[in-house]
Order: C-alpha cells, then structure tokens, then sequence
C-alpha cells in the first residue's frame, strides 16, 4: 500500500503537469481560453488534492485507513449490491473509452495515461471489495484487466473495411497471406515463387481465414486482433494446468493477464508462443519421451515460422528439465534427459529448414540480407527513434523478473547448483546477444520484439520458480518479504503502463476520399497495360481493382530490405526495368525527397530507400495523381 501511494503521487505531480500543458496548448489552439479545458483543470486539482491526501494518510498511518475502510465504506459498497459491479465494469473500461475517443487526441502524455489507469483500477478493485484485505488482489486485478482491455480495444480499432493500408506494408503484408490460399486468383507475369520472406507457420497462420469464402478485409484485420490476444492468454492460463498447482479461477486469470501485457510488451509473435504453448502445457519432467516429441513438435513449428527462431523450444524443453530439481533430484539422470529433450527440438527446427528448402523454393536464401545489413549500435540508448533505447527498455522490463528469479532459484531444497545456474544464463546470454544484434540492425531497435526469445527463456525459468512457489505449503503474499513483494507489483505494473503509451482514435479519410481514390486507380490501371503495385498489394487480393497482372519482383517490403543490404546488382536490374519503361503504371506510396539522418525517426532506413528505390521512381517516373488517400500513381518520364 506504501508503494501504491508513493507511486500515485508521482502520478499526480508528474500527470498535473502533462494536465496543465495540454489545457493550455488546447487553449492557444482554440484562440483563447477554453471553458472546457479550464474546468476540466480544476476538477484535476480537486481530485488530485482528496487523492493525495489518501496517499499520505496510507503512508503515515496504514492501519487507521485500513480500520476506516473496513468499518465505514465496505458496509456501504456492499450494500450497493450488482451494482458495484457494473459500476466495476465502467471503471475497467474508462481509460479505453477515454483514450481511443476524442480525447484521446490531446492526452497523449504517458503520465496521464498511466494516471488513469491506476486510479480506475483502485476505483474498480475498491468497489467489489467487502474487506480490505481482498483490496490488493482486486486492484492488481483491475489493473491488469484494464490494462488488457485497453491493448486490445486499440487492435479492434483498427478492425475496418478500409480498402487501403493501415500503417506501413499492412496492405501488402496481407497480401503475403494470401499466397498459401489464394495463388491461384492472381495473374502472374513469369514464374511464380513464393517471397524470400514468406513462412508457411508465421503467414500462413495469419491467412487461415482466407479459407472462409467470402473473408473481408475486416476479416483479416479482426484475426489478426485475435492472434495478437489469444495465444498469450492461453499460454498463461495454461502454464500451471499439469504442474499440479491447484490454482484459484482468479489467480490462473490474473497471470493470463499479465501474460498478455508482458507479451505485447516484448512483442512476440503468435507462432513462437504457440510453440510455447505446447510445451508449457504438456511438457512434464518425468516423461522424458513425451517431452522429447513436445520439443521436437515445437522446434518444428518455430522452424517453419521463422528461422532465426528454430533453436528456442529446444533450448526451452532442455532448460526445463534442468531447472526441475524437484522431480529428479540426482543431477547426472537429469542432465542426461535435459541433453536428449534439447536434441529432439534441435532436430524438429533443422527439420523443419529442410522442408521449407523442398516444399517452399525461394530465389535467394531466406537469410541471405540478414548478413550485410549495418548494424546501427547506438540504437541501444535513447535516440529520434525511441527515447529509452534498447538497454534502457529492456532494463526496466526485466529487471524486477530478473531480480525474482534469481532470490527464487536460491530458495527451498533442492536448490539449483553450478550446472542449473551455468546453463540458465547460458542460454539467456546467448539469446540477449542474437536479440541485441537483430535489435540495432537497421531496421529495428524501435520496440523490444528482436529480443522476443531472450525474454520468452526468462519467462519459462520464471514459470519453473512460480511453480515450486505454488505447491509450497502456506506460500501466501504475506509471507513473502517486503521487498520481494515490491518487485512482484513493480512487475505487474511495467508492463500494464507500458501498455498504456500508444494508441489514440483512429483517423480515416472520408467516404468519399476513399471511393474518389479507388475510381481513380480503377481507371488508370485499365489504361495501363503493365501495372506495377509496389504497394497496395491488398487491393489485388480483395477485387477491389482489375485482373491485373501481378509482378512478383517488387514489392515494398522486399525492395526495402534489399535497399538496406545495399544490393546494387538487385536495384540494377530495377533500374533497367524503369528506363525501359516496363511499367506504364506504377502504384506506390508517398515517396521521400530528402536525406533525414540519425535525427528522425528511421531516419537511416529512409536514406537507404531514397538513395537505391526512391531515387530511381524519381528519376525515370513521374507523379501523375496524389490520390485522397496519400497514394501515389507514377508514369514514365516523357523520352528526352
């Protein structure tokens, strides 16, 4: 309770000034003194003055509060019957309304966001609270439930029948997914193979509704909502199934919760956590065989979803059985089983890099640029692209987990030794450096997402130690110590704030902007002969334009990451194809003028693309329309 309200209280001081510099810039905007920013300031003081006096009435005497709240105000919320809990339920649902309507618009400032959501949580977990010793556990509920219900609410957003691309290669990208289902409705101009990039296990999860006939754009973008919720909170509800925990409803879906926030906050891709998935559910110590086949099984789908990540269920399923000093005490049978289960997921990721060679051909290697690509190393502090930085980031993160497991690891007999210890930070040193070098490469180091593997190791040795918690008898909150406790909130509460930085109401153009644009597009690709989409690939997918014919050679994400390889024999052969006029029409977005730097945000990445691709749109092809819709339609150059 000391740290909720210290924390608050910085929410308060730092949220009050975000509060005030917003009112005042709305202000200047408005051209004068806005009635509704100025009262919406004074209701923050009054609100924040009964708050922080709470604060310091819990700081200074916990145990009076506590008394006043038992004998004055759960009697009263109790009596409000159903009630409390829907009045619970709008709490929860307050910073998504809140912060992805129109407000959302100005109170981008973190502070306020997270401000929000704390106090919408206490609200909620106060209100459906008879005692105050179930307040705790009710507000970190809330919390994370609200937190939840924020990070999905902005994916459904975005879940419209808007014909053109959301953010950066979304269009195309949906596009990618269709080529396992629907290859044979486009008309391709040569031989037909798939991308260098494409993965049967990672987009061909992503395209499964195109087996629904029918399936819409909004179709696509609502499965994708659901792969970016659903496994993370089955892997969490899961975890603790077969570890014989007995765990209540509330607590299983609590850490299914803050599955879903930690997650998204790494960034994990669904197909690395339904790998996980099969082993954190099934995989058992003393059936050696079992997890033997789970790890080969999840070494396989990694495998085919993305190379890099055909080695992590191994190192997970050996690690696990390492780290179970309680089912198998002697050291040398355990070790040996460890070595045999991490052999067999070795063996299903190498499997499965054999089978995509055969079944699924590609004109290059799939890791053919990964190699040539600089790496961008100050990238890991704060810089234009992210104001933490990789290191910084990934500190606060993992540092209390860390912390955690570690005091964990030393707690109870038998404990871990020599070998237990040497291998856990084996294997997540050596996930920290492949994440580290994938995270600066050009390209990235904007999020945490490269180091989804470093941060899924630490996440199954936190689960082994949470589980030996579990079955403690008389392992409760209280009997942990103060500052482990503190650590347990600090890790609840990072990655529900984190959660709570981006997302704001989604800004389309009108109707009308929209029909104008595909009129247009319509019109002159049935003019063309030749039409080259570098982008917008989407619109072929969902029959919005023509029986076009499709060229395979470029498009937008595969022309960028040769640009960032600096593949001049690659861009040769487009240049050929510009200055022979190939194309009569050419479809791409907005294309940049000026060289930008390590002062912007991918600064570096829109160098690259303006010196090798933009460049040469520029030189041989020229705008004829800047489309609604911020497309652009380019034409050959008149012949000088």
């Amino acid at each position: 309770m000391s740290l909720m309200s210290v924390l608050l209280l910085v929410l308060l001081y730092l949220g009050g000034e975000d509060v005030f510099e917003i009112a005042i810039g709305n202000a200047r905007y408005m051209g004068g003194e806005s009635l509704l920013w100025l009262a919406g300031s004074v209701g923050y003081v009054a609100a924040a003055l009964v708050v922080a006096g709470l604060c310091i009435w819990a700081i200074t005497s916990p145990e009076t509060l506590i008394s006043w709240y038992d004998r004055s105000l759960a009697p009263r919320i109790e009596k409000l019957g159903w009630a409390r809990w829907a009045i619970a339920g709008l709490a929860i649902l307050f910073p998504s309304i809140l912060f992805l309507g129109i407000w959302g618009k100005s109170l981008t400032a973190a502070s306020v966001r997270i401000l929000i959501l704390f106090l919408s949580a206490v609200a909620a977990g106060l209100v459906v609270s008879e005692k105050s010793a179930r307040a705790f556990p009710n507000i970190a509920l809330s919390l994370l439930l609200g937190a939840s219900v924020f990070g999905v609410s902005k994916r459904l957003i975005l879940v419209t029948d808007y014909p053109f691309k959301l953010y950066w290669s979304e269009g195309n990208r949906l596009w990618d997914y269709s080529l396992y289902f629907l290859r044979g409705q486009y008309l391709v101009e040569g031989d037909f193979t798939f991308p260098t990039y494409l993965t049967p296990g990672r987009h061909g999860l992503w395209g499964l509704p195109f087996l629904i006939p029918g399936a819409t754009i909004a179709t696509l973008r609502l499965w994708d909502v659901v792969l970016w919720t659903l496994p993370y909170l089955l892997l969490g509800w899961l975890f603790f199934t077969a570890k014989r925990t007995n765990l209540s409803w509330r607590l299983r879906f609590g850490i299914a919760l803050w599955m879903l926030v930690y997650l998204t906050l790494a960034g994990t891709f669904a197909p690395l956590v339904l790998s996980a998935i099969l082993l954190a559910w099934l995989l058992n110590s003393s059936r050696p065989l079992r997890a033997a086949l789970l790890a080969a099984a999840a070494g396989f789908y990694a495998g085919i979803s993305r190379w890099t990540w055909f080695a992590a269920p191994a190192v997970w399923a050996g690690l696990w059985i390492l780290l179970d000093v309680d089912t198998e005490p002697h050291r040398k049978r355990r070790f040996v089983r460890s070595l045999g289960v991490g052999a067999a997921g070795l063996f299903g990721g190498i499997a499965a890099q054999a089978l995509m060679s055969v079944a699924f051909p590609r004109p290059e290697a799939v890791f053919s640029t990964a190699f040539s690509q600089p790496l961008l190393w100050y990238r890991l502090l704060p810089n234009a692209l992210s104001q933490q930085g990789i290191l910084r980031s990934l500190l606060i993160a993992i540092g209390p987990l860390v912390v955690l497991l570690i005091w964990g690891g030393l707690q109870g007999r038998p404990r871990w030794g020599w070998l237990e210890w040497s291998a856990l930070w084996l294997s997540l040193a050596g996930f920290l450096g492949l994440g580290i070098a994938a995270s600066v490469k050009i390209g990235g180091g904007n999020n945490l997402h490269n180091l989804d593997m470093f941060m899924m190791t630490l996440l199954f040795a936190l689960a082994w130690v949470a589980i030996r918690w579990l079955r403690r008898e008389g392992r409760k909150w209280s009997s942990f110590p103060g500052g482990i406790q503190a650590l347990l909130v600090l890790a609840i509460l990072i990655p529900s704030f984190d959660v709570m930085r981006s997302g704001r109401p989604t800004r389309l153009p009108d109707e009308n902007a929209v029909q104008e644009s595909l009129e247009i597009i319509r019109a002159e690709a049935a003019r063309a002969d030749v039409v080259l989409f570098i982008d917008q690939r989407q619109l072929l997918t969902f029959g919005q334009v023509g029986d076009e014919p499709l060229i395979l050679d470029y498009e937008l994400k595969h022309m960028m990451n040769q640009a960032m390889s600096s593949n001049q024999e690659y861009f040769d052969q487009f240049e050929d194809d510009l200055a022979a006029q190939r194309f009569d029409l050419i479809v791409s977005d907005a294309l940049p003028g000026f060289l930008r730097g390590s002062d912007y945000q991918f600064g570096e990445e829109n160098d690259v693309w303006l010196k090798f691709g933009a460049g040469l749109l520029n030189k041989y092809y020229v705008p004829i329309r800047k489309l609604p819709t911020g497309i652009w339609l380019l034409a050959p150059s008149p012949r000088r």
